[in-house]
């Protein structure tokens, strides 16, 4: 059986006894479980996001990298298109092969790492599932 869209906020709206203010607080806290439920990402520990790359979008184009101490931030060009979602930004260590995983909802991300060599990749995540 599915679960309501906004199930915990409606039975928080529905208790009783509670003063008004309390009783908003704990509809709000409602509001963002059930953003939290609803809007899982591969951040979310309830469950991963499904990772589509949709052929309607076009790939990150203009990439221009910023090196800092011990980071670096990566800029690159907005494809062209209402169906983009987000970025997802890929950082694999070539000595150790540890692999980090950032999201992005605008055109660029900061990178914070130890000393070593690192391959990045920019991916268009669509909205359409």
């Amino acid at each position: 059986m599915a679960r309501r869209r906004n199930a915990i906020t409606h039975r928080f709206a529905r208790m009783r006894g509670l003063p008004p203010s309390e009783k908003a607080l704990m509809q709000r806290i409602g509001a963002l479980l059930d953003s939290a439920l609803n809007n899982r990402q591969s951040s979310n520990p309830f469950e991963n996001a499904r990772q589509i790359t949709s052929r309607n979008i076009y790939p990150p184009t203009g990439i221009l990298i910023k090196k800092g101490i011990r980071s670096v931030k990566i800029v690159w060009d907005a494809p062209p298109s209402n169906l983009l979602l987000r970025y997802e930004v890929t950082f694999d260590n070539l000595t150790t092969g540890e692999r980090t995983v950032k999201s992005s909802f605008i055109n660029e991300v900061t990178f914070k790492a130890p000393k070593g060599s690192y391959i990045a990749r920019v991916v268009s995540i669509g909205r359409d599932r």
